[in-house]
């Protein structure tokens, strides 16, 4: 199974998934494996951080400058080159899972080539915390 993530999420995910940076360039903290072949060129980028390039835009040039030249099934066996036999794979980038982020291009383009790919996702995240519970009544002495 492959999970896409941020790095952000990277404490929460279980032993059995095997974090891989999906991006140009990693964390100073970030010792794991990162593979660039699913990651935005630098003009993509640029353009869209820098100069103003709006999101169906940087769609459309990721889709064809960067996904149209790879396989997913090909892209799949050199990311389990990665991983230990048994794992599964979470694809990590730095957005939040609400935000704009060419994770979940990547994992779209997995999806509609059968292959599985979901959004790694903690219950906590997704159930807010039950607010404590006011008293239905009080006590007056």
């Amino acid at each position: 199974m492959i999970y896409t993530s941020y790095f952000g999420n990277l404490k929460k995910l279980p032993k059995k998934i095997t974090p891989i940076a999906i991006c140009i360039s990693k964390p100073q903290f970030w010792t794991g494996p990162q593979y660039t072949k699913i990651a935005p060129t630098q003009d993509i980028l640029y353009e869209y951080k820098y100069n103003g390039m709006d999101w169906e835009t940087y769609t459309e040039r990721f889709n064809n400058e960067v996904l149209a030249k790879l396989s997913p099934k090909e892209v799949l066996e050199e990311l389990k080159m990665f991983v230990p036999k048994g794992n599964d794979i979470a694809l990590i980038c730095y957005e939040k899972p609400d935000e704009h982020c060419h994770r979940h291009l990547v994992k779209k383009w997995f999806v509609d080539a059968g292959i599985e790919c979901k959004e790694f996702v903690v219950l906590e995240d997704v159930i807010p915390e039950k607010k404590k519970e006011q008293p239905k009544f009080s006590l007056k002495l």
